[in-house]
């Protein structure tokens, strides 16, 4: 098993899944993760939400796995964002980031109509829905930003890595 094989399924395997009215509202990659997403949940999903041990979870999973092999670069499950209305719209506008392109929190900001750069990159790092809101294709001005899931920046080069890879 070469580098990007362990790589590949080291990440593939989700640890939770939270699911609300059969949408996804949360997504924990670690157990790390899960403390992060909880929190954010507690405060934002006004659904009640649990650990979905079911299809959706199942389904996520073969998702991502497609994912990480290059085989998928949309994702098709339903999902809800939880947050603020400002963490709601910055989210949202994340969402459009297309598969191997990246645009910056200041671009975010612009296309949102605020200066308040700060302001966006604490909103992409409250994400409870890491992969499927691309999070990852955000990155500051002068370098890489930051990344609250999983294992940080070297997971969020990691997959930038990975898609441009994939890109084409």
């Amino acid at each position: 098993m070469d580098d990007n094989e362990r790589n590949v399924s080291k990440f593939t395997t989700i640890y939770k899944v939270y699911t609300a009215n059969n949408f996804i509202v949360g997504i924990a990659l670690t157990k790390n993760d899960t403390l992060k997403i909880e929190s954010h949940l507690n405060r934002h999903c006004p659904y009640s939400f649990y650990d979905s041990n079911n299809k959706i979870k199942e389904n996520l999973q073969k998702e991502i796995s497609k994912y990480f092999i290059g085989k998928l670069k949309q994702f098709t499950l339903p999902y809800k964002i939880c947050g603020t209305p400002f963490q709601i719209k910055v989210l949202t506008t994340v969402t459009k980031i297309p598969y191997g392109n990246v645009l910056s929190y200041k671009d975010i900001g612009l296309i949102i109509g605020t200066n308040g750069y700060r302001a966006v990159g604490l909103a992409v790092k409250t994400n409870p829905l890491g992969i499927l809101i691309p999070c990852h294709r955000v990155i500051a001005s002068d370098s890489i930003g930051g990344y609250s899931l999983g294992e940080g920046v070297n997971f969020k080069k990691y997959l930038l890595d990975l898609e441009k890879t994939y890109f084409n």
